[in-house]
Formats: structure tokens, sequence, C-alpha cells
């Protein structure tokens, strides 16, 4: 029930509102009419005036030419006639100037727009013309006001630069007569001042329509956004629906294609088997195809709606196209080559993209390349990257990297680490301790990473005194192969080695030495450092066990005799 007295109330107020505001408004209506009327009796009552300044001024030029006409045929005309005929042609085009501003003024309409139109005119061949005519026609309409705007505001500045040099001659021909008393002088100084005070009167009354023509013009002009709101609503009710409706049969014509192409591809007994030559060939051609139906679209729209501004726009773009595609013809072919699998690169085989090894599993106008070794190892590039490339056939046992993910490393200088991530940008590697190393993929594979996880070999030497020269081969390589042996299963390494062999190697300066040779399998990859460690350890045990000396480097010195 409130509710409802509510909603009366707010309606009983928002009639009186409106009903006072009409009551309010009437008077200010009345007399905004009656301003309205007496500044159009005083308009009125200037263009008349302006009207009658240019009878005058027809008058006196009409004077004017029938003058040059007497005297071009008169004897006083003899040798003049070229300089008489250009002055009688420029009065008779001031004549028609003012003849267009008196019928102007009397009509309020200007006539003489319409008469350059049909005056000026595209100056191209037919062809041209009648191709980019609505295009020309359009923006100059667009232009109109603007630049009638400053065409008059030249036109008043340049009669206000007159008037001052009219007014100084008239002043100039006043006081040659104050100061001569010659008739034939005076006579001739008067007919002077007579055609300059009429050039004056002439100006003052082409500036006052300037004037006024200026101040209609400005008066007309609206805002930024008006404009901007009238172009919207205009545009999307003609050539804004017609564009758009373009752009949808253009999507459409695209959309249709490529699902009747997948279809296609469904019963086409070429696209069962492997994308043969043949395939690649008609799938090109289809492609092209559904671009041109598609333009084809476009045209047809705009031609059915008769929008020969869009539809000389479309043409002028599609032959710049064209004209700007006439150099990349052999490009395109190459390309072409490509897809159709008859290029250097060839889909199914090996090329070298940025350094590392890819397969090309497909080759279209984005080209699939793939590296299953490396995260994220999938590339799609654009093809025209394929053409400085080659590919070859892939080997049975193809190395796609030197290492997989979870892989023991050792690099050319050291680094020991396990490799967590490997992509195509970038290899991270984790350290004993847990420590993470960055390389780019370059960087790594400059570094010639040594892969341990699938098994590697120690040599580590180890010297004897030269007093155990006699089981030095035999004895004592077998004693250090047991020994090691049972050393390392006494430490829990005897799972990561598969087998130990100590050899003679060389007979040294100061000592026998001896050659550990130590095959480890793929467990002993976090352990390479210390089986370095630890087997040399395990020979040191056994020399004081069996009480062997390990020779040191000594120093003799030779004493003269």
């Amino acid at each position: 029930m409130k509710k409802t007295i509510c909603i009366r109330t707010y309606l009983t107020w928002f009639s009186v509102c409106i009903i006072a505001f009409c009551i309010l408004e009437i008077p200010f209506g009345f007399a905004e009419d009656e301003s309205g009327i007496l500044s159009r009796k005083g308009e009125i009552k200037n263009r008349l005036n302006n009207m009658s300044m240019l009878i005058k001024s027809i008058d006196n030029i009409t004077r004017e030419i029938e003058a040059h006409q007497v005297d071009l045929q008169s004897q006083s005309g003899i040798g003049r006639e070229q300089d008489l005929r250009i002055q009688i042609q420029e009065l008779s085009n001031r004549k028609e100037e003012m003849e267009a501003s008196f019928s102007q003024l009397a009509t309020d309409v200007d006539t003489r727009k319409d008469q350059e139109d049909k005056k000026t005119g595209v100056d191209w061949q037919r062809e041209l013309k009648e191709l980019v005519g609505p295009l020309i026609r359009e923006v100059k309409k667009i232009t109109a006001h603007p630049r009638e705007i400053e065409r008059l505001r030249n036109q008043v500045e340049a009669y206000e630069t007159q008037l001052p040099r009219i007014e100084k001659a008239i002043q100039n021909i006043n006081i040659l007569l104050s100061h001569t008393k010659e008739d034939p002088l005076v006579v001739k100084l008067k007919q002077s001042r007579q055609i300059w005070q009429n050039r004056f009167d002439e100006v003052k009354t082409n500036m006052n329509i300037s004037r006024r023509n200026l101040d209609l013009r400005l008066d007309q002009r609206k805002t930024i956004s008006e404009s901007a709101r009238e172009f919207m609503q205009i545009f999307f009710k003609s050539r804004g629906r017609n564009l758009i409706i373009a752009f949808l049969s253009f999507v459409f014509t695209i959309g249709f294609f490529f699902y009747l192409h997948g279809h296609i591809r469904k019963i086409s007994p070429i696209h069962k088997s492997q994308r043969s030559v043949y395939t690649r060939f008609f799938d090109i051609l289809y492609y092209s195809l559904t671009i041109i139906a598609a333009m084809l679209s476009v045209f047809a729209v705009l031609y059915v709606f008769g929008d020969w501004l869009l539809l000389s726009i479309a043409a002028i773009f599609l032959i710049g196209i064209g004209w700007a595609s006439k150099q990349a013809i052999p490009l395109v072919w190459t390309q072409a080559r490509l897809l159709m699998n008859l290029g250097p690169v060839k889909e199914g085989e090996l090329v070298i993209y940025r350094g590392l090894p890819y397969e090309v599993a497909s080759l279209n106008l984005y080209t699939r390349l793939v590296n299953k070794a490396l995260n994220g190892g999938e590339q799609k590039i654009p093809i025209k990257d394929l053409l400085d490339m080659r590919s070859r056939p892939i080997a049975k046992d193809e190395p796609w990297f030197p290492t997989n993910c979870w892989d023991w490393v050792v690099l050319k200088d050291q680094t020991h680490g396990r490799v967590v991530v490997q992509t195509p940008e970038a290899v991270k590697l984790e350290l004993l301790g847990g420590a993470l190393v960055t390389l780019k993929t370059q960087d790594f594979l400059s570094a010639s990473p040594r892969n341990l996880s699938r098994g590697f070999r120690l040599w580590i030497p180890f010297g004897l005194d030269y007093a155990y020269i006699d089981q030095i081969t035999e004895t004592i390589p077998v004693l250090f192969q047991k020994e090691i042996l049972s050393g390392l299963k006494a430490k829990g390494f005897g799972d990561c080695v598969e087998q130990i062999t100590v050899q003679f190697k060389t007979a040294g300066p100061n000592s026998l030495d001896l050659e550990v040779l130590a095959d480890c399998n793929r467990e002993a990859g976090p352990n390479y450092e210390i089986l370095q460690r630890v087997i040399p350890g395990i020979c040191v045990d056994i020399c004081n066990k069996n009480n062997w000396v390990v020779p040191v480097n000594q120093v003799r010195v030779h004493m003269a005799k």
C-alpha cells in the first residue's frame, strides 16, 4: 500500500513539473520568435542594400565593357587589340561573378557550386576515372563544408587587402584634383576616380557578401561529436550495412569452403592414403579457389547494393595487392613447391632449425617441426622460413639430443649434474647437493656433454716402487683387481661397478705405473666423482696391507769428479 502511494506521489510531482515547464516555456518561445522576426527583417534589409550596390557595380562594369568594345573598334584601339580583349574578358568574368552573387542573395541558393561541379572533373583516363570517381566525389562531399569556409575566408582577406589600396588611390586622385584646374586633366582624373570608386563599391559589396556567406557557414558548422554522430548514423544506414554484410559474406564463403573441404577429405580416394603430390596440389588449388570465391562474394554483395564507392575501394585494394605481388611471384612459386612436397624440404625428413635436429611432421602454411627428445620440442614456423633449409632422410638410430631428462652428465669443464629440463632454448642441470645450473641449449651442446646414464669407464693411474719390478706385470695386477672389487663392495659401491681391470701401463722415471679400469653401469652416474676418490683410496689400503712402497719424486745430484 505504501509503495503504491509513493508511486502516485512521484507521478503527481512529475506531472506538476512538466506543466510548470510548459507554462514557463511559452513566453520565452514568443520572445524567441519575436527576436527571430526582428533579426530576419534586419537580414532582409541588409541583403536588399547589398543587391542595390551589386546592381550599380554591374551597370558600371557593363559601361566599362561597352567603352572597351568601342575602343577596340575605333582607330585608337589599333595596336592594343590583345590588351583590350583581355580586359573585356576579365570584366566579363567579374560581371558573371556579380550576377551569380546577385542570384544567390535573391534566392539564398548558391548555384556556382553546381556550375563548378559541371566544369571540373577527374582529369584521368576514362576507365580509371570511372573506377576512382565515386571515391573522389565522396571525399569532396565530406570535405565540402570546411573547404567552402576556407575559400570564403581567403576571399574576405583578399577584399580587406584591396580596400586600403583602392582608398589610397582615390585619395591620391583627389589630391591631384585639388592642385590642378586644367579642364582636360580634370576630366580625365574625374573619370579615373569614378572607375576607382566603382571598383571600391564592387570590392566592398563582394566583401560584405563573402562575410555573410562565411557567417552562415560558420553558423551551420557542427561540433566534432555531432559530426561524428551524424557520420556514424549515415554510415551504418548505408555503407556500414553494406560493409558488414560484405564482410560476413567473405567469412561465410571461407567457412563454407573449409567445411566442404573437410567432407571432401573424408570421401576423396586421394586423401585416404598418405599425402601425395596430387593431394597437395588439390589442396593448394582448392585454397586458391576459396580465396577467389570469397573476394567475388564481396564484389557481388557491393554490386547488388549498388555501393560503387566501396566497390571502387575494393577494386583498388585488389589491384594494389596484385601490383605488389608482382615481385613476389617467384617466392610464391617456391613456397607452392614446398607445399606440394617437391622442394628441398620434404615431409618426414630431418632438418636443422636453430642448431637442433627436427623431424618435418607436416608441411603446411605453418609447418610443424618435432623433436621428441626435448620438452616443448614442437615448433610451428611459417613456410617462408623453410626456403633456405635442406632436409635429409632420418637415420635408423638418429640422435635427436645427446641426453634425456634425468640423465647424469659431465661437461668438459668437469661440471657434474643431472638433466632436469631440456628445451629448445635452455637446459637445466641439478648438481649434487641440489644447486641448479641453467645453460643455453647451444652452450650446453658446445660443452660436449658426456652422458653417464648409459654406463662409463674410469681410468685411474697408480704407481709402485721399482723394488717390485718382478711382480708388477702379473701378481700385483691380479691382487689389485681382487682387492678393489672387495673394497668397493665393502663401501657400498659393488652394484655400481660391472668390472675392474688392472693392467701394467708403463715404467716411469720414478715408479712402475698401473692403470685401474673401472667399467661402471648406469646406476653409477651420481657417484662419478666419488668413485674417482674411493678407488685410489682402496689402492693405498692395498699397499699398506702388503707393505708396498709408493714412490715419490726424487731429486738426484751428480757430483763432478
